[in-house]
């Protein structure tokens, strides 16, 4: 029976040196090449569970909280420039164990497997303010006044060829419609129908007055 009891004994002194109180969590950020030419990697705070656990990046984007008890965290980067995926690390209470790593690229997307350490790349480079267009053709072609510009010109140089290929009497009728325009009151006749009622009071005047005569 004592035999037994130490070796329940020793069973429960390894098992208690087993479990860990904390791990340390460890990632990198990692940015294209280009991105680097224009300058050093700034420092940025990550954080896990919403700032339950800080750490700050070194010059060299890695970064190391410790001492985190086991649990399911939130790993998040808080950037002012790029977006990073968000992850879910899974740190297990046993130290053999391997941490687990599940990756989000955006609120709501499907989760994927990540590896660990975490390397965290941006996706897009943030945008506060929209670029100033340049003047340019298409700029040029996008204003009204100048549309405006460019068909009077077109009327001013095909117009004359155009009156000049039609027929006599078209030309007679095209200028009368023109003339008609010029002035407000016999365009409005003309819209209306009130010319040609005017036209038929007429010869019906004069074919009176000829009668009585």
């Amino acid at each position: 029976m004592r035999r037994i009891g130490a070796l329940l004994v020793a069973a429960a002194t390894n098992a208690a040196n087993t479990a860990i109180e904390g791990h340390p969590v460890e990632g990198r950020i990692k940015l294209p090449l280009k991105i680097l030419q224009d300058g050093d990697l700034r420092t940025t705070e990550v954080t896990l569970n919403g700032g339950e656990h800080r750490a700050f990046t070194r010059p060299d984007g890695s970064f190391r909280f410790h001492d985190v008890a086991p649990g399911v965290y939130l790993l998040d980067v808080w950037s002012t420039e790029y977006l990073f995926s968000q992850f879910k690390l899974n740190l297990p209470e046993q130290a053999e164990e391997p941490i687990r790593a599940l990756e989000y690229m955006y609120p709501g997307a499907a989760k994927r497997p990540a590896a660990y350490p975490v390397d965290l790349r941006p996706h897009v480079k943030l945008e506060y303010f929209d670029k100033r267009q340049q003047p340019g053709l298409h700029t040029l072609f996008k204003n009204p006044m100048l549309l405006m510009m460019a068909f009077t010109m077109c009327m001013v140089v095909f117009m004359p060829k155009l009156m000049d290929s039609l027929d006599p009497e078209e030309r007679k009728r095209m200028e009368d419609q023109m003339a008609n325009s010029s002035d407000p009151q016999k365009m409005l006749k003309g819209l209306f129908g009130m010319g040609d009622d005017e036209k038929s009071d007429s010869e019906e005047e004069s074919r009176g007055k000829k009668k009585r005569k």
